[in-house]
């Protein structure tokens, strides 16, 4: 398939689509092959965004980076998010239980991150309306390339209900809102900065200045609004304060996440929260602050910022961590290695030596539980095609069961999960019992004179 790709992959063809020289991309060409494991390349968003097909452009570069090896390496590429570190907070809440079309549209199965720029569009096509939006120090009329359809849906009420705008200044979007509540600039607010800078990970602390000079001259500061000019939020504690009052009980499961975990019972101050993270998400950074005699956050409101790991290069080639098995026919690596394969499932149940006889035996009974609900709503739904006498079946039954432990799966195993990750032995079997069970029922049928 590479071959195929390259026949079209000349300097000449390449030339001729982008309007260059073909010297010129022949000596780009070498000089690329020249810097091998240092090649490093880089996409302006413009290229990919401005460009019909331009997705491919960041796509391409980096496979020229796979193809001189230059994946984490010295001088190279290095992957996403591999020079960043995100810490994780006391408590972080499950995935949510509704999927949102708004967010996720279907039209995009593989999307990474949610589709918001969309929204407008969405909505007018008539999927749905948004009863609350906050457009958090985010300004979509300016920034995306389709304001004007913004500025149409945040005036339209039947779109939009209630729009609030967190922001530091007065921008386009703020106009059209319902509330506008200023949110503290970099020096008005607490935060965590993290970047891809150099080949390493590293977090930085930063501090709004009136609250931290207030606090070294003696002063108690219970919200930074207090002494921040204007009476300004920080957006942090903004968000902590509402989620605190819109579950005053608990009974929406939301307080629970802004509880402090050091007072039982009591909202979490901006101060404990990051006095958390100092102490359990970053690793090293404890055992620096105590050379120091310095608590995990005493240490990081003098300093700053802390180096958590240096030199980082080809994490792809990290040694794995943790409980996992790797099939070497398959050249996969699995973390727990269960199959959703029923006759596997199954056959556990009465191998001594099969593991989580529990979940085997409820997989089973769901099975079970399943066809008898079927069969007591709609009996036809089960009704057999054609009489078939009990020893033909027995026989049969027992033919594809020694069948699917013979071949180490059955249609489920092998058809379903197997094909679902590429495995060439399942696409083997599949093909092998899809034949031989169509070879079968025209013998039986046709030839031998069975039922028709």
């Amino acid at each position: 398939m590479q071959r195929s790709h390259r026949r079209s992959g000349t300097p000449a063809h390449v030339a001729e689509v982008c309007g260059l020289d073909a010297k010129v991309v022949e000596e780009v060409g070498r000089e690329i092959g020249k810097a091998g494991s240092a090649f490093a390349s880089h996409v302006w968003r413009n290229t990919a965004a401005g460009n019909e097909g331009g997705w491919s452009t960041a796509r391409n570069l980096q496979f020229v980076s796979v193809l001189v090896g230059a994946g984490g390496t010295i001088g190279g590429t290095a992957g996403s998010g591999t020079n960043k570190f995100v810490p994780s907070p006391f408590s972080k809440p499950r995935p949510q239980d509704v999927w949102s079309e708004l967010l996720y549209p279907q039209e995009w199965p593989l999307a990474h991150h949610e589709l918001s720029y969309l929204l407008p569009h969405l909505i007018k096509s008539g999927r749905g309306r948004v009863d609350t939006y906050f457009t958090r120090v985010y300004n979509p009329v300016w920034t995306n390339p389709d304001g004007a359809v913004w500025i149409e849906m945040l005036s339209d009420e039947q779109a939009f209900g209630c729009h609030v705008a967190l922001t530091p200044t007065w921008n386009e979007t703020a106009r059209w809102a319902d509330y506008v509540l200023p949110m503290g600039h970099a020096t008005e607010r607490h935060d965590l900065m993290s970047q891809e800078t150099h080949a390493a990970t590293w977090i930085g602390f930063r501090q709004p200045v009136h609250r931290v000079l207030a606090e070294r001259q003696g002063k108690q500061v219970t919200w930074t609004y207090e002494v921040n000019p204007g009476q300004v939020w920080e957006e942090d504690e903004f968000w902590i304060a509402l989620s605190w009052q819109v579950d005053p009980d608990g009974a929406l499961g939301i307080r629970q996440h802004f509880e402090s975990p050091y007072r039982k019972g009591e909202r979490v101050t901006i101060t404990e929260y990051y006095r958390w993270i100092f102490e359990n998400s970053v690793p090293g950074l404890p055992e620096a602050a105590k050379k120091e005699g310095l608590s995990p956050l005493e240490y990081m409101q003098r300093h700053g910022c802390f180096l958590v790991q240096d030199q980082v290069y080809k994490t792809h080639e990290s040694e794995l961590k943790g409980e996992f098995t790797v099939d070497e026919a398959r050249g996969v690596v699995l973390q727990h290695g269960k199959v959703a394969g029923v006759s596997g499932i199954y056959g556990g149940l009465f191998d001594k030596s099969a593991p989580d006889k529990s979940y085997r035996a409820w997989f089973v009974a769901g099975l079970i539980a399943a066809g008898a609900l079927l069969w007591a709503l709609a009996p036809g739904a089960l009704s057999p095609a054609g009489a078939v006498s009990l020893p033909t079946a027995l026989i049969g039954g027992l033919l594809v069961g020694f069948g699917a432990r013979l071949g180490n799966g059955c249609t489920s195993g092998h058809g379903v999960c197997g094909l679902s990750r590429m495995s060439r032995r399942s696409l083997v079997a599949t093909l092998t019992f899809m034949c031989t069970g169509a070879l079968a029922v025209f013998l039986t049928r046709h030839v031998v004179g069975g039922a028709p």
